[in-house]
């Protein structure tokens, strides 16, 4: 005899209680729901991303995913901000210990590649999806505090790499602007341009990594560059 599927009712009330003004409760619910939007955009795109959907997927009523997020747009941001933590961890984890500043940026880098290029399609969510292409939207995702704690240890560790190198660490800011900058470009084109013969990634990525390093040593020693050529211009204007 097949087995009986149990309905989406069943599986609600076979779920945990919610207790009243219980927040471990309601974190782990809100995890939940953060989960299951993560899952449904794997499997169907932002379009699949629903509220209702997302209520079914975990099991329980229609209305309660309201009570968490006030509508389709906050529940995104709360999916950023909860893939965001999980590369932050990721990055924190394997430079956590490491003094050198050369080798804690490594670190740091390989790790956040290393998290994106596992997961590809939470890359496309948090910086290719319509709504992460917004300008209301970017601002948005800048403003999550996640966001902000990345930034920091990056400049930190520009900073570090500064006092080692015998840079400047007043050029910290841009060295840290090149880092991202090349991380950036490095991955789009690695999970986007999936065309093109890459080098196998145990070689491209370190040397990819070592690359962004002595820019990043370069800028923080000789500050930002001018062309020569508009170097030369520069100084014929002011003979």
């Amino acid at each position: 005899m097949p087995t009986r599927k149990p309905s989406p009712t069943r599986a609600a009330a076979a779920r945990p209680r919610v207790r009243r003004g219980s927040e471990a409760d309601a974190d782990r619910l809100r995890d939940e729901l953060l989960s299951a939007a993560l899952s449904l955009f794997i499997e169907g795109g932002l379009e699949a991303v629903t509220m209702r959907a997302v209520a079914t997927q975990v099991g329980i009523s229609a209305m309660t995913p309201y009570r968490y997020f006030e509508d389709k747009g906050h529940l995104l941001r709360g999916i950023w901000q909860h893939v965001l933590s999980a590369a932050w961890q990721q990055m924190l984890a394997a430079s956590r210990g490491v003094t050198d500043a050369r080798e804690r940026i490594r670190a740091q880098v390989d790790a956040f590649i290393d998290y994106w290029e596992a997961n590809p399609q939470h890359y496309r969510l948090v910086y290719m999806t319509e709504q992460t292409t917004q300008g209301d939207e970017q601002r948005t995702l800048a403003s999550l505090p996640i966001y902000t704690d990345v930034l920091d240890a990056s400049l930190d560790a520009s900073r570090a790499l500064a006092a080692q190198t015998g840079g400047d660490p007043a050029h910290a800011k841009l060295a840290s602007d090149i880092r991202f900058m090349m991380v950036s470009g490095y991955l789009h084109a690695r999970l986007v341009n999936r065309r093109y013969p890459w080098t196998s990634a145990d070689v491209l990525r370190p040397a990819f990594i070592e690359l962004m390093l002595d820019a990043m040593a370069s800028c923080l020693r000789d500050g930002p560059r001018t062309p020569p050529a508009a170097a030369r211009r520069r100084a014929k204007a002011k003979s």
